[in-house]
């Protein structure tokens, strides 16, 4: 072995000793979009969880109606016609419950969407599905980013005959768009992506 054959060998020794105390270069993965059809299976699973507190609630409301039009003499016998002040309480009562319950599924919605988009980037669904909602940059949303998200749905509710449209349109946007984000992604800069 010549003296340069050496000094060549050293130096190469040293490279490789320099290079494994070096910290490894750890390139992320590309964000893969979630499909339509995965973000509508995690919105069905979160309906459903919902749901099943609202069935509780609205059948606890509307036992009285019920009781009301079932007691003695809030029919009529002989003409078989409900008893017009019944008929009038039992429409008002029926408004409000419906108001009241109008109310408390979007604040339960919101404040189920909120708080787990905001905590962990999925709601339950989600999390079954295998798929996340974070920022345009990749990080984790926040709170305000998941509150952003979530104000189309009760916003459009309040909108007679075109808020029916507008969540509608909200829903089946993310089928035409590059990015495949809904109304409320924009709003929010977020994308549904698969974990």
């Amino acid at each position: 072995m010549s003296i340069e054959d050496f000094q060549m060998y050293e130096q190469w020794n040293r490279e490789r000793e320099a290079e494994s105390h070096r910290e490894p270069v750890v390139r992320p993965r590309p964000m893969v979009l979630a499909s339509w059809g995965s973000r509508v299976g995690a919105y069905l699973i979160d309906s459903i969880l919902l749901g099943i507190p609202m069935l509780f609630f609205a059948w606890d409301q509307m036992r009285p109606v019920i009781a009301s039009l079932s007691q003695p003499g809030a029919i009529d016998p002989i003409t078989g016609q409900t008893d017009p002040e019944l008929l009038r309480q039992t429409i008002a009562d029926t408004a409000g419950m419906q108001l009241k319950f109008s109310l408390i599924s979007v604040l339960l919605a919101t404040v189920y969407y909120v708080v787990c988009h905001g905590s962990m980037g999925q709601s339950l669904g989600k999390m079954l599905l295998g798929i996340k909602l974070v920022r345009a940059d990749g990080a984790n949303p926040t709170f305000a980013d998941a509150f952003k998200r979530s104000l189309v749905h009760p916003t459009a509710g309040f909108i007679p005959v075109a808020g029916g449209l507008i969540i509608l349109v909200n829903g089946l946007w993310p089928l035409w768009d590059d990015n495949k984000q809904s109304l409320g992604d924009k709003m929010a800069r977020t994308q549904v992506v698969r974990v």
